[in-house]
């Protein structure tokens, strides 16, 4: 049976995510291209990076993020097509530089227009670089043209034309998100990068300061905006750094062009925490989709769940709305308990490691449950089961 409950849980856990959180319903990843971690969050002065560091400080810092994880496939694919790809699809993508092939598997954009039924205005794709058009469309026979995000990439904003300047990217991005409220959006801001290729450092370091400028622009609009402000998720990362001792390229598996940046903020994720966990690109889609209540079939990245705040469960009601149910959260103690709120009393609750070992049966008859983990135990998956409320399955993060 515990077998029979994981297999279950694991098909479930990303279509149940919204359950667990239920608040953002509008993710951001603004993509500072080019940027090597040493000259962002990487350095402890911040000093090209004030407004970034700032707003970190009301979300979380990965200090340990990498294009790829170190003896992947992928860990010398450090360009601009391949990074941004395997943000948007959670897979590697040893895909050309040039614009010219599109990515293998679908994108995170394409996927939730599929399983929520939502208009091409739903995702917006707007980049300097107008090889980044790519980012809409997939190569995969299903999804080939089909649940595209709208585009806007290049001088000409149909993926041709050159690259255009990112003050008029950021233009474009303010007003399509006041009035799209886009539920997904990808921002390329090729400033940096575009100053390394050039051999010019302190245009370089020009770049980086302008796009943490746009950052805090970004998200000053977001809180400016009722609909917005309590509702969406922003992560800011880079698609690749430099090579560590010549910052004119990159391209290749060291430390420069492999360690770069990634903050996330917004209502579901923790504030002023910096986590020290090795993440990689391929789990940003996941765990956003892990959020917005979607799911990522195709992705090999995964939910990146420390940094999400204690968890709150829900069930589905008759009328088809998600309420809250449950409330779990992992206190601050050495014993590490998970506590479970308001359950029904006829709860049986099993919990499971991810890989499906069986830990514990605890039964309700009480409102609040509560399970001492073990010290060694990161993550669970936690499933209620009553007759007065359907089965849930909902990975929970520990603090």
């Amino acid at each position: 049976m515990t077998h029979q409950l994981l297999r279950t849980g694991l098909a479930l856990c990303a279509v149940l995510a919204v359950s667990s959180f239920g608040l953002t319903k509008h993710a951001v990843v603004l993509v500072m291209d080019g940027a090597r971690y040493t000259e962002t969050m990487g350095d402890p002065s911040h000093a090209n990076v004030p407004k970034i560091a700032a707003l970190a400080s009301q979300g979380v810092v990965l200090s340990a993020f990498v294009t790829a994880r170190t003896g992947s496939v992928a860990e010398s694919w450090t360009e601009t097509c391949p990074g941004h790809a395997r943000i948007t699809t959670g897979t590697y993508q040893n895909i050309a530089n040039d614009g010219t092939v599109l990515p293998t598997q679908p994108s995170m954009f394409q996927q939730y227009r599929q399983q929520q039924a939502r208009p091409a205005s739903s995702g917006w794709v707007i980049c300097s670089k107008d090889k980044l058009f790519i980012l809409a469309n997939t190569s995969a026979s299903a999804w080939n043209g089909q649940y595209q995000p709208s585009m806007n990439c290049g001088v000409n904003g149909n993926g041709s034309g050159g690259y255009r300047e990112d003050n008029l990217t950021h233009d474009i991005v303010k007003q399509r998100l006041v009035a799209d409220r886009p539920a997904l959006l990808l921002i390329n801001y090729k400033g940096p990068d575009a100053m390394g290729h050039a051999n010019n450092w302190s245009g370089y370091l020009a770049a980086i300061r302008q796009v943490d400028g746009y950052a805090e622009d970004l998200w000053n609009t977001i809180q400016a905006d009722d609909s917005l402000k309590n509702t969406t998720a922003l992560f800011i990362v880079n698609d690749h750094g430099r090579h560590a001792a010549d910052f004119t390229s990159h391209g290749d598996n060291c430390v420069g062009c492999r360690s770069v940046m990634c903050v996330a903020l917004g209502p579901d994720i923790k504030t002023d925490v910096t986590s020290a966990t090795t993440r990689e690109q391929i789990d940003l889609a996941p765990t956003i989709a892990s959020m917005m209540g979607f799911s990522m079939p195709t992705s090999a990245g995964e939910v990146m769940s420390e940094i999400f705040k204690p968890t709150s469960i829900a069930h589905h009601g008759a009328d088809g709305a998600w309420r809250p149910s449950l409330v779990a959260t992992w206190s601050a103690s050495s014993s590490r308990s998970l506590v479970l709120n308001n359950l029904p009393g006829d709860a049986v609750i099993d919990i499971l490691t991810v890989s499906g070992a069986h830990l514990a049966r605890l039964t309700g008859g009480q409102s609040t449950v509560s399970w001492a983990a073990p010290l060694a135990t990161q993550r669970v998956i936690c499933t209620v089961r009553s007759m007065s409320e359907p089965r849930l399955q909902v990975l929970i993060p520990t603090n």
